[in-house]
């Protein structure tokens, strides 16, 4: 008996949420939905610490779906070791509304986090996200959030059951904590797949004054490669081009490349 557990980091309103369960669903034997409660983006692999969660039980279009008061990390936390009848077997995040391509978003990402929540308690775990193109995501955002979206979002939830498919069949990758995989706008059954790596990026201001003394996050996605870095061939660049990029993930191991901060120390 196969067990998936799906979440994401747009809660369970996100217009991806359904129609990622039905096209995930027949791949496994059980799907255990487990979501925030509310949107949880730009979060990160946060873990509420101090306060209470409180988890609820509700039916949405005949899919049931537990919510929980907390973040995306707080979500595979709970669904693995407290929903269900022992441990999934796979989780997948998203399908995340915008992309989480390049360092730039990568490390903040609700999405990604809950997947490396996944990974360090020795789950398997797939987050995806899809991207609007370069320089239009106001009006892309808007249209994915919106109810005339459905049948997109249908095209990619099936392009990435494919790709969960074949990690299952295949097994998945050794030496790899999370794959993260990143669907162009304009996406189609006909999108080319590249494994890439990330994109080493950066970016600028996040927080503008409101009224003295109050700010808020207003994003620009003034997103650049780091000084003297090539894009070309990474996953932002790729899917900007309308590639589907499945990127290979990590985590640092103890050790691991420390020979010039050891010659600093030296």
């Amino acid at each position: 008996m196969t067990t998936l557990l799906l979440t994401n980091d747009d809660g369970i309103d996100s217009p991806a949420l359904l129609p990622t369960y039905h096209a995930l669903a027949p791949l496994f034997d059980e799907v255990r939905v487990v979501v925030p409660h509310i949107e949880r983006s730009w979060i990160g692999k946060a873990i509420t610490r101090h306060d209470e969660m409180t988890v609820d039980h509700v039916t949405r279009s005949g899919v049931e779906i537990t919510t929980v008061s907390g973040y995306p990390a707080d979500c595979t936390q709970i669904g693995i070791f407290n929903t269900g009848d022992g441990m999934p077997d796979m989780v997948v995040s998203g399908i995340n509304i915008g992309g989480n391509h390049s360092t730039a978003y990568l490390y903040g990402s609700g999405t990604v986090g809950a997947a490396v929540e996944a990974a360090l308690v020795g789950v398997p775990a797939l987050a995806f996200s899809a991207s609007s193109g370069a320089d239009n995501y106001p009006t892309w955002n808007k249209y994915m959030r919106s109810a005339d979206s459905g049948a997109t979002w249908d095209e990619i939830a099936r392009v990435s059951a494919r790709i969960v498919a074949k990690v299952l069949a295949a097994g998945f990758p050794a030496d790899v904590d999370v794959l993260t995989v990143n669907l162009p706008d304009g996406l189609s059954e006909a999108s080319p797949h590249r494994v890439a790596p990330l994109g080493y990026t950066s970016y600028g201001q996040l927080f503008r004054e409101q009224r003295p003394g109050v700010f808020k996050h207003q994003w620009k996605s003034d997103v650049a490669a780091k000084p003297g870095v090539d894009l070309a061939d990474t996953d932002i660049e790729l899917c900007h081009n309308g590639t589907v990029v499945i990127t290979p993930l990590r985590l640092p191991q103890l050790g691991a490349d420390v020979q010039s901060t050891a010659e600093l120390f030296s």
